[in-house]
């Protein structure tokens, strides 16, 4: 069996989907369609760590040099927005059901925690390539080094 909607019940369907990703923003008429199915995309794509991290290269060991993000600051972002939005989420759980807005108050949940795990998931990969990164160079310099030391080594004074 079908289930065929009509056009009024898409159209409410709609609506409460856009009022439940916008919110109650008074965006101009001729945004509100961009915004409200532009911006799950972007959320789902975006993350500071995917953006702004770059990892160390798969073959690191034959190159002379190589580029790759070193420091945390992305990561830590993206920490801190996975943390507001799942204090978001448990905010709005944690709401009374009062007529009408138990639909939106479900799907402001669920939008909340898909992106509360998109950026988990950003702040995860940045951890972890930041982290691969440093072992890498540190991995390098220490090539490096061992090419300048001194084939033998001094002994301590004796006493």
């Amino acid at each position: 069996m079908k289930f065929v909607a009509s056009e009024s019940q898409s159209n409410r369907l709609i609506h409460s989907a856009r009022q439940a990703i916008v919110g109650r923003v008074d965006l101009p008429r001729r945004l509100r369609s961009p915004v409200a199915t532009s911006l799950p995309v972007l959320l789902l794509l975006s993350g500071c760590s995917m953006i702004f991290v770059d990892p160390a290269p798969k073959n690191y060991q034959y190159l002379n040099r190589f580029n790759c993000t070193t420091s945390y600051a992305a990561p830590v972002v993206a920490t801190i927005f996975a943390l507001t939005n799942i204090g978001s989420v448990a905010y709005v759980a944690g709401q009374d059901n009062t007529g009408n807005q138990s639909a939106n108050r479900a799907s402001a949940i669920t939008l909340g925690v898909a992106v509360a795990a998109t950026w988990a998931g950003s702040a995860f990969y940045g951890y972890r390539s930041v982290s691969e990164c440093n072992e890498a160079k540190e991995e390098q310099n220490g090539a490096e080094l061992s090419l300048y030391r001194a084939p033998f080594r001094l002994s301590p004074p004796a006493r």
